[in-house]
């Protein structure tokens, strides 16, 4: 889903582009490069960056990374919207752990 990291088109809005086209492509490898290649470039993330790894999580029905990358965002300082959350419960789902899906849900609820 990506073009070569350390390609002359890297610009912000390119990392973007293609951070979330490997999130819509469950690449989470690939997703996880590029925020890392974004870190190192912008020193600072966002939740959408975020967001975006963690919809890749989901769509690969990586339910563990999901959650990995939601607390990753919480140590990072960062904040989970509504987006963050609903992603990481639509990943418990269609793994079919329901409980796990509520646990989510509550946490969503309650922060």
């Amino acid at each position: 889903c990506l073009q070569d990291l350390d390609g002359p088109s890297n610009d912000d809005h390119s990392l973007t582009a293609q951070l979330k086209t490997c999130a819509h492509h469950g690449d989470i490898e690939k997703a996880e490069a590029m925020l890392a290649t974004m870190l190192k470039e912008r020193q600072t993330l966002s939740v959408e960056d975020y967001n975006y790894v963690i919809h890749a999580c989901a769509t690969a029905r990586d339910v563990t990374r999901a959650e990995q990358h939601l607390r990753a965002m919480v140590t990072m300082g960062l904040l989970p919207n509504l987006i963050s959350f609903n992603s990481v419960i639509n990943a418990c789902a269609m793994d079919g752990d329901a409980m796990r899906a509520e646990l989510w849900l509550r946490s969503m609820v309650d922060h």
